[in-house]
């Protein structure tokens, strides 16, 4: 009864503010003017992915050092001997890395929540809506096969992964939520437990809770920036403790960075690439996010934001994205429906799912709406985690897969593309093993799915037989 309060509170305030025609603007502060062109030196980008783990971030079979072919993405204000590890690349102290804020933030960057020009009442509603959630609230839970019940680590100056299996041979993968959720949500657990089952991992799951479980989802696009700092933050004190234990580790041993977001999620695990990124731009080793799936990103506030604020392709060497309500925000469409990756997923159309019903939601109708109207869009969303979740698990058991159609976005070319013929081999596959057909099989994609857990059936077991003369997952 609380969360379906919690909706309609949250949608009543998303309507008081389009009634106001409001532009909301969420600047972000500490004037770093940051020139960026990520990965823009990258020419082959080649090698198809085996392993969907441990191989899982490394399209780039042949680039061993990004970093090397980046441009100097930011310029230091003040003593850069203060801010930076030294030139043999070792961090000595965790300050020397992250001593402000300044080093990961830009300036002029704004979040437009409406994409609207009017500015009636946005100072009033700045006052309202600008509270970031405070670093000391985002925690991180730990597990691995041997420890897979959550060991909580916080970034302070008490860090310390003695209490944690973590293991930086071993591949991380880092799940973060979105908005009024926690990283105690059954379906975190569920996904974590399906990646340990696959491979012999390290799972992080980042909880903001304090910021994201709110009525004031503005705070909480807001405080995105905040999570994605505290997220590079870790890695860096990760990084610091591996170097206090060897001062000249193989970075090349260190396993891959794979992340995953929901909703707000997405651009947050976004947000925190490019700042990991950017924070070794000047070190001989980089250990760097190599993948990032999205799971329905969030609309709100994203939709015209500038793109070191959201996600998109040019955060991690391989980018996807599952788009699962990826409707206009008039329509209480949650998700971004724009392509945002190297291969871009739209289960059964990516608007509404089969099982969560498709209604009259527009905006102007809005008043008359049952909670259920507000459900089935909530359900929607959902069902980007849960599919990728289904595909791991399919992966562990060498069953179903979500296959995915070459698909220009028109909905008059659905019966098309789903009648279980690839156009010139044109065919991948959605969730985890996505990776494996990349760089050859990119764009937009129609993925047919059951109504239903299990989302892979009968149906897709058929549409991949025909598959069998084309690729294999190895």
């Amino acid at each position: 009864m609380a969360g379906n309060c919690k909706n309609l509170i949250l949608i009543g305030a998303v309507q008081f503010l389009v009634v106001l025609s409001c532009s909301l603007e969420l600047p972000f502060k500490n004037p770093i003017d940051m020139a960026l062109d990520p990965l823009g030196s990258m020419k082959n980008i080649t090698g198809i992915i085996k392993d969907p783990i441990k191989n899982i971030a490394n399209p780039l079979e042949d680039v061993k050092n990004i970093s090397n072919q980046l441009p100097d993405p930011f310029d230091v204000v003040g003593n850069i001997s203060e801010n930076l590890p030294d030139s043999l690349g070792v961090v000595k102290n965790i300050s020397e890395l992250v001593a402000t804020t300044a080093v990961f933030t830009r300036n002029n960057v704004t979040l437009n929540c409406f994409g609207l020009p009017i500015k009636l009442f946005a100072d009033a509603v700045k006052k309202m809506f600008m509270q970031e959630t405070k670093a000391k609230d985002v925690r991180f839970y730990f597990a691995s096969r041997s420890q897979p019940d959550y060991v909580t680590v916080l970034v302070d100056d008490d860090f310390s992964l003695r209490e944690t299996d973590f293991d930086i041979t071993r591949p991380t993968v880092v799940i973060t939520h979105g908005f009024m959720s926690s990283g105690k949500e059954s379906w975190l657990k569920e996904m974590k437990d399906a990646f340990l089952k696959l491979d012999d991992v390290n799972v992080i799951v980042v909880d903001w809770q304090k910021g994201s479980n709110t009525w004031n989802y503005f705070s909480a696009a807001i405080s995105t920036r905040i999570v994605g700092l505290q997220i590079a933050k870790l890695f860096a004190q990760i990084r610091e403790v591996e170097y206090a234990s060897n001062s000249s580790p193989d970075v090349d041993s260190w396993g891959s960075l794979y992340f995953v977001g929901h909703s707000l999620g997405s651009h947050i695990s976004a947000h925190a690439a490019l700042l990991i990124r950017e924070s070794q731009a000047k070190q001989e080793n980089s250990w760097i996010v190599s993948r990032i799936t999205g799971l329905d990103p969030a609309q709100p506030c994203f939709h015209t934001a500038n793109l070191t604020l959201k996600l998109d392709k040019d955060d991690a060497p391989f980018v996807d994205v599952i788009h699962t309500n990826a409707r206009q925000i008039y329509f209480l469409g949650l998700g971004l429906p724009d392509q945002l990756g190297f291969a871009d997923f739209y289960p059964n159309g990516g608007e509404i799912q089969p099982g969560c019903s498709d209604i009259d939601t527009s905006i102007w109708s809005f008043l008359l709406l049952p909670k259920v109207a507000i459900q089935e869009s909530i359900c929607s969303h959902g069902r980007s985690h849960a599919f990728l979740t289904e595909s791991v698990l399919n992966a562990a058991s060498a069953n179903c897969s979500f296959v995915g159609f070459q698909w220009n976005r028109s909905k008059k070319n659905i019966p098309k593309v789903s009648s279980g013929k690839c156009v010139n081999d044109f065919c991948t596959e959605m969730g985890i093993n996505s990776s494996a057909f990349y760089p050859n099989n990119s764009g937009t994609f129609y993925v047919p799915t059951r109504a239903s857990a299990p989302f892979c059936g009968k149906i897709q077991f058929f549409i991949y037989s025909l598959l069998s003369n084309t690729r294999k997952i190895e």
